[in-house]
């Protein structure tokens, strides 16, 4: 069947590392999902390291008790950890994106419900002209 572009699916971590994409560092992650490989790469800019953290944790790794350097030294130091990611394409290849985040909470779908009720009658379709979409 292969894998399409907007799905989400639970793939394994087969390798890592660390490399320089012209002048910004990123970490590879190499996944394997469904019989196909991608990768995805955590840049290391200034501004990135709070997500940078975040989806290395998500991948097994301790920025706090870790060193960057394990993942040059052991190419395989987070394989087997298998993580949601979700498919997407970048100049025709496939990549796989890590995603920030899951499902929201129960008490967060209780909000957005409360707040779709509220807005009952508000911005009904047939008001909204289509080329004019609030957001």
């Amino acid at each position: 069947m292969g894998l399409e572009v907007g799905q989400r699916v639970e793939a394994e971590i087969i390798g890592n590392g660390i490399r320089t994409l012209g002048d910004k560092d990123a970490i590879s992650i190499k996944f394997e999902a469904e019989g196909e490989t991608g990768e995805s790469l955590i840049f290391l800019t200034p501004k990135s390291m709070g997500i940078a953290r975040a989806k290395l944790k998500l991948c097994g790794f301790n920025a706090d008790t870790e060193s960057l350097a394990v993942l040059v030294e052991n190419p395989t130091r987070l394989a087997g950890r298998k993580i949601p990611i979700e498919v997407d394409e970048y100049k025709g290849r496939m990549q796989f994106v890590i995603p920030m985040s899951d499902a929201p909470s129960k008490k967060r779908v209780a909000e957005l419900d409360a707040q779709m009720k509220k807005a009952k009658g508000r911005n009904e379709p047939d008001a909204i002209a289509e080329d004019d979409i609030p957001f």
